[in-house]
């Protein structure tokens, strides 16, 4: 190997500015690529396992709504109106089935009929303690 000092240094002259009539681009460079992907006529959808299944009902208009007021008032109003609003959606059957799926690593199984008596707490499994 050649000590260091009679390396030459690298070009920073690319060929194609030298002659730029025998580089191809754009289209013309592409087109020379000898593997073609034809488009389908229609994309495939994807598989339902990797699918959101994004949330819709009251609680997600009541979050969304928090947090475009958010943005437009003061941190002590904003705290309140999350707080009222986690405490009323504390005492719904989502909420309660959000927690037991958690502690019981499961996928939540959200939107059943059952719904809790106005003001009845949550039931969480037992060991877990409710915040409330």
């Amino acid at each position: 190997m050649p000590p260091e000092s009679q390396i030459p240094p690298p070009s920073l002259d690319a060929p194609s500015r030298a002659t730029p009539e025998t580089h191809h681009r754009g289209q013309d460079k592409v087109a020379r690529i000898p593997v073609k992907v034809e488009p389908l006529a229609e994309p495939l959808r994807k598989p339902s396992w990797i699918r959101a299944r994004a949330p819709i009902g009251p609680g997600v208009t009541r979050i969304k709504r928090l947090l475009r007021e958010g943005l437009a008032t003061d941190l002590a109003s904003a705290l309140a109106a999350e707080k009222a609003s986690f405490l009323a959606m504390s005492a719904t059957a989502d909420f309660a089935e959000g927690v037991r799926a958690f502690c019981e690593r499961r996928p939540a199984r959200f939107g059943q009929p059952e719904k809790l008596a106005a003001g009845a707490a949550p039931t969480a499994p037992q060991g877990v303690h409710h915040p409330l």
